[in-house]
């Protein structure tokens, strides 16, 4: 048996038995992340969400607190948000740390594909706190089309919230990421976006209880990217 597989399979035994916590920024490869993660490990023990104390939204993708709220309580699971002034590497060691203790965590799961500047710091955070990094998409980028593919029979439903204006036209936004949308990215971009072509907000899927409809969003444009900002937003 290769040396490789073998490790795999011994990692997967091990996190079997372990607790953890996703990191969560709201969009389809998170949540994409999770249900893999569930599936094999079972539920997290919460989703943890970045957000820069001097600003009313989350780092990753620039949402409302209330929106991922909303999210963790569709799913049922609790959510913390990390807040951050300045240093955030030395905020991100002392927040895992701390739950570490606290919840007795033993691994984080990232939805991360294939960008290998995260991995490395990623891994190296969790190394530092001794939890356990765990990746399960990392692919190469030639393989982001068929996990776009396995997320579209997910049955997860993600909105388009923010995209590159060179890349996807405007109407876009505030709709599903679907068979149409994918075809979009060949030979152009990557099928995932992980490399900020575009970014998505779930609201609904296996996970949820109830699904997320957006009532109220404001449309902007900078010299970039097209984006939608949410509002409000509601449980239905």
């Amino acid at each position: 048996m290769p040396q490789c597989l073998c490790v795999c399979i011994l990692l997967s035994i091990i996190l079997m038995s372990m607790k953890y916590i996703i990191s969560w920024s709201g969009g389809k490869d998170c949540c994409l992340a999770l249900h893999k993660a569930i599936k094999q490990y079972g539920n997290p023990v919460m989703l943890l969400s970045s957000v820069p104390v001097d600003e009313a939204q989350t780092l990753a993708h620039g949402y409302r607190e209330s929106v991922l709220q909303l999210q963790a309580e569709a799913m049922d699971l609790p959510i913390e948000f990390m807040y951050f002034n300045g240093n955030y590497r030395q905020a991100y060691v002392d927040t895992l740390t701390r739950l570490k203790e606290e919840k007795e965590i033993e691994a984080v799961v990232y939805g991360d594909l294939y960008l290998e500047e995260h991995h490395t710091w990623l891994t190296a955070v969790c190394d530092e706190v001794g939890l356990v990094p765990v990746f399960p998409y990392w692919i190469k980028p030639e393989e982001a089309a068929g996990v776009m593919a396995e997320f579209l029979s997910s049955g997860i439903r993600a909105v388009l919230v923010n995209v590159d204006k060179e890349l996807i036209e405007k109407h876009w936004l505030g709709k599903d990421i679907n068979d149409d949308f994918a075809r979009l990215a060949a030979g152009r971009y990557c099928p995932m976006g992980e490399n900020g072509e575009f970014h998505s907000l779930v609201v609904d899927g296996p996970l949820f209880h109830r699904s997320l409809r957006i009532t109220n969003y404001e449309l902007h444009e900078d010299d970039k990217r097209f984006g939608l900002t949410i509002n409000e937003i509601e449980l239905v």
